[in-house]
């Protein structure tokens, strides 16, 4: 956009600075540009994982945007919460084995990490995790039949 819409895309920084500095916060914001000229449509707060919030959080005060103590009221407790799950370091996710050999890349449905041998059935993941593995169940779908081996994996995974 800067390229091609250069004053549209100068008054847009110009406009998201304004919105973060009134309401304090980072904001997801809809626009479009029509023969040139800029249109806002609508803001909101954005959304963020617990990682995000704490950054932004931090950003916000560097910048000036808002105090430490405003900052820290834009942290919820489901962020905190996501910080508590496990997670693969960043040297981890570049390294040459965390990249070569992926099998199927999916949208999370939660927080956190896990490493384990894949299994397919409930009763399997109970007999090796009884064993001393960690494994990681997939299933089609769930059921409370199944409630045994999703405690006893580190990860469930549904298609």
């Amino acid at each position: 956009m800067k390229e091609v819409l250069p004053a549209a895309y100068t008054k847009f920084l110009e406009n998201v600075d304004k919105l973060e500095h009134y309401f304090k916060d980072m904001q997801d914001v809809e626009f479009t540009v029509e023969k040139g000229k800029l249109w806002m449509l609508q803001c909101r707060n954005g959304k963020r994982t617990g990682v995000a919030a704490i950054r932004i959080a931090t950003e916000l005060v560097k910048e000036g945007i808002c105090t430490e103590s405003e900052a820290l009221l834009k942290v919820e407790p489901t962020h905190v919460e996501q910080l508590l799950h496990p997670t693969f370091s960043p040297e981890a996710v570049k390294s040459e084995a965390y990249t070569t050999g992926v099998v199927a890349k999916g949208l999370p449905g939660s927080p956190g990490a896990a490493v384990g041998k894949l299994v397919f059935s409930p009763k399997q993941a109970e007999e090796m995790k009884d064993k001393g593995e960690s494994v990681i169940l997939a299933r089609e779908t769930t059921s409370p039949e199944d409630v045994g081996g999703m405690w006893a994996g580190k990860l469930v995974i549904l298609s």
